[in-house]
């Protein structure tokens, strides 16, 4: 009898011991779980012409960074791009929701741009917002969607911006850890260089 007792308090202590194991590993796990936020918004101009012999076609990108604040690499991180509200005087049947561009990814290769990608904690990886080009037939911006940046015409009217300003929410999520989202407002301009995304 005694040794059952003896038996069932070690098999308890050991149950005990690893169920506080497996607490810890368990809030450790959480704990390094990739987090990702929602940085600056970084705006250029720069030249996307295809090579130095071509005529030079400026455009203005807005785009935000994205970081990693743990150790562990953020996998399959993609950034969507929600409309809240626009213009009355935007007509346009507009993708209300569109997956947006990986600025370091190049939108004319044939693998989507907008494919999830990993983020580590060693540097942010920017993500555009939007665009313009300087000589444009149409005034306004596109949102920075694949096909609108592999082609932007009149044709991807579902991505073009009329000259107004747009209320829009930002999310970036992962599949191994948390996400984040913001809110901004995107003026889409009449003249191109005068393109702005600002945080609301």
């Amino acid at each position: 009898m005694t040794i059952l007792i003896i038996i069932s308090l070690v098999l308890g202590s050991i149950g005990s011991g690893l169920g506080i194991y497996l607490t810890i590993v368990k809030i450790k796990d959480q704990y390094q779980k990739p987090e990702l936020e929602i940085k600056g918004i970084d705006e250029k101009i720069f030249n996307a012409a295809e090579s130095d012999d071509k005529p030079e076609k400026l455009i203005k990108v807005s785009r935000i960074l994205i970081e990693n604040k743990k150790k562990k690499k953020a996998k399959d991180c993609v950034g969507v791009l929600f409309i809240e509200k626009r213009p009355e005087t935007e007509k346009d049947i507009l993708e209300k929701k569109v997956p947006l561009h990986w600025a370091d990814t190049n939108p004319s290769s044939l693998v989507c741009s907008t494919k999830p990608i990993t983020v580590t904690n060693v540097l942010p990886r920017p993500l555009d917002v939007v665009f313009t080009k300087d000589k444009g037939k149409y005034k306004g911006a596109w949102i920075a969607s694949h096909f609108a940046l592999k082609n932007p015409k009149i044709g991807n009217n579902q991505f073009r911006l009329v000259p107004g300003e747009y209320k829009v929410t930002i999310k970036v999520d992962c599949s191994n850890g948390k996400g984040d989202e913001k809110k901004y407002m995107i003026i889409s301009p009449e003249k191109w260089d005068d393109l702005e995304i600002k945080e609301i």
